[in-house]
């Protein structure tokens, strides 16, 4: 590639660039998604310098007492500060959702690419076994492998996994099935291209954006599903900081100290919002009719 190519192609990448960012800055749902997010991944990360207390540190004496200075969302059952309990919830529950979206999107859109550009008996096998998993429904198939493993953060990624693979595996197998019969596919057969370099060079790129959304859209319900989980005994266990478990410990108080369940169940509504609204604004950047009727 020549400089005065290369110099050409650079600018075409800033311009897009800069007309991504003025999209998502005139966009009042998508900033507001973004912003959410941002907050809640941040404090997640820094939750040992904005959590005032242990989270896991009983204070018996304290127990149950109403949001103060102090306390700034009030004590559980336990005399654990809630506040520093929902900050080290968030980053829990976003490492749960990062690993299971992680796992189940590498592995789905692997599984569906291969799938979809090679058809067959892969082919058939792959989505028969995928029809298997998507007859049942999510939470309740989650619960039974979560059952059958024992409660524990790790068993419950494992179940959300299991549930969860299906729907990257089709997503990529739908994409790839329109993409393959496309001309720059045909040319690089036509050149004598391996399949598997066709695949990662061709095929992968060209359906990333709807995996992305799908990815971004689901972090919120994993979130849902680990949080439920949770709150039935078979996620996280006490004295374990999960916002699941801590509105299941104060739906017991929910009369009389309403704080214990009330401010974790908040916090999961903004963090599923947040990435309900950045999932819906990634779904129109990367769409690019909808892109242009944004102006």
């Amino acid at each position: 590639m020549s400089l005065k190519n290369w110099t050409k192609r650079h600018e075409s990448q800033l311009k897009e660039l800069r007309y991504t960012g003025f999209l998502i800055r005139r966009n009042m749902l998508i900033m507001t998604g973004f912003i959410i997010v941002g907050i809640m991944v941040l404090m997640g990360i820094l939750a040992p310098y904005i959590a005032p207390y242990d989270p896991t540190d009983m204070q018996f004496s304290q127990r149950l007492l109403p949001p103060s200075a102090g306390h700034l969302l009030g004590t559980d059952d336990n005399g654990m500060d809630i506040f520093s309990r929902i900050v080290y919830g968030i980053r829990l529950d976003l490492l749960i959702a990062i690993t299971v979206i992680s796992m189940v999107g590498v592995f789905g859109t692997i599984l569906g690419v291969f799938s979809g550009y090679y058809g067959g008996k892969l082919d058939e096998i792959t989505m028969r076994i995928a029809d298997i998993f998507l007859s049942f429904p999510y939470l309740l198939l989650a619960m039974a492998i979560a059952a059958v493993l024992g409660p524990s953060i790790f068993h419950s990624i494992i179940a959300i996994s299991v549930t969860w693979w299906p729907i990257y595996a089709r997503l990529a197998r739908g994409a790839t099935l329109s993409v393959k019969e496309r001309e720059f596919v045909e040319a690089s057969r036509a050149i004598g291209e391996s399949n598997i370099y066709i695949i990662f060079k061709h095929i992968l790129p060209n359906i990333i954006a709807p995996v992305l959304v799908q990815a971004t859209l689901d972090m919120g319900n994993v979130i849902l599903e680990a949080a439920a989980l949770s709150f039935i005994g078979l996620g996280a266990q006490p004295p374990q900081p999960e916002l699941g478990l801590m509105i299941s410990v104060g739906r017991n108080f929910m009369r009389d100290y309403w704080w214990v369940a009330t401010f974790p169940g908040i916090t999961i509504l903004v963090i599923v919002l947040g990435f309900n609204l950045m999932g819906d604004g990634l779904r129109d950047l990367l769409d690019p009719k909808v892109r242009r009727s944004l102006l």
